[in-house]
Order: structure tokens, then sequence, then C-alpha cells
């Protein structure tokens, strides 16, 4: 592959990462706190294993 094209392909992946964080932060600032504390629990659950 050539450095031209590798170096596209790198960009791509660079525009691709920062939509998803673009995306995050929208999620974030337009999730209500209540919303965020179920989701934590859940995720916290499901981090938990029986011993």
């Amino acid at each position: 592959m050539s450095d031209e094209r590798l170096r596209e392909k790198q960009e791509s992946s660079d525009r691709h990462k920062v939509q998803r964080v673009i995306a995050w932060a929208d999620h974030v600032r337009t999730t209500p706190d209540e919303e965020w504390s179920r989701e934590q629990n859940v995720l916290i659950d499901a981090m938990q294993y029986d011993e």
C-alpha cells in the first residue's frame, strides 16, 4: 500500500473517531441525570459476579 493510501486510511479512521466522540458528547449533554443513574446501575450490576 502506498504512503498516500495509508495516510488516507488513517485520516478516515480519525474522522470516524471524532464523529463518535461528538455523538457521545451530544448523548451526555441531552441525557437527564436520572437516566444516567439507571444506566450506571445497570453497568455496575453487569460487572458484579456471584461468588
